[in-house]
């Protein structure tokens, strides 16, 4: 039986015995914190996959294999090799806007060379380990580009 917190409250000034009852309760949403960082994480990776393949359907449907941009829904993606580049205004505009930090956003993008690491923001980075997902950009003409699990150990 769940207790709210106004009764969990009672309980433990008022009857010092049931508190030994209902504190294990509140063992059961430990860890809710991690799980529901690593799933956004899964979504992001989704959000990057969909993102990717979309950007590349215009590309090929506007016939220009030279075009280094396409545009969805009013947004201009940078394009390499019929895929969006690993930059902000790549992979980072074919996301949902406010995905990526540049005002309330939840992820950050560290960009290095041809990779794009979106880091979720405010994660407690445990031991040093990572909380991201990693956009390796395409290396040839329609080649999709490499789109790595999520790394979670620092979620």
């Amino acid at each position: 039986m769940a207790n709210t917190t106004i009764e969990t409250t009672s309980s433990m000034s008022v009857n010092p015995r049931e508190r030994r009852e209902t504190l294990p309760c509140r063992a059961r949403f430990m860890g809710l914190e991690q799980k529901a960082r690593i799933a956004s994480l899964s979504g992001v990776e989704g959000g990057l996959r969909s993102g990717a393949a979309l950007a590349h359907s215009v590309w090929l449907a506007n016939g220009n294999g030279a075009a280094v941009t396409v545009v969805v829904e009013g947004v201009t993606i940078q394009m390499i090799n019929g895929y969006p580049t690993a930059a902000v205004n790549g992979i980072g505009n074919a996301l949902a806007p406010g995905t990526v930090q540049g005002g309330n956003g939840k992820y950050t993008i560290a960009i290095a060379g041809t990779q794009a690491n979106f880091n979720l923001t405010g994660a407690p980075l445990t031991g040093g380990a990572a909380c991201q997902v990693q956009y390796i950009q395409s290396a040839a003409v329609n080649v999709p580009p490499v789109i790595n699990p999520p790394v979670t150990g620092g979620c």
